[in-house]
């Protein structure tokens, strides 16, 4: 339920047309972007908007 319920805010966010949508999982420090419906892992060392004009680091975003 809690999976279903996170995909469907994703795509709300999505719908008012938000143009990058970020998931970070701090526990299992994973991140993910979601487009086109789609969620997909980074596997970068960064995390980036499609344009590439804002990104944050792995290290940045998990730092303790």
């Amino acid at each position: 339920d809690e999976m279903t319920e996170g995909m469907e805010k994703l795509s709300e966010y999505q719908r008012k047309g938000s143009a990058n949508i970020w998931l970070i999982d701090p526990r299992r420090k994973i991140m993910y972007t979601y487009r086109d419906h789609m969620l997909s892992e980074v596997l970068d060392e960064a995390i980036r908007t499609e344009d590439s004009r804002v990104w944050l680091s792995r290290s940045e975003v998990f730092a303790e």
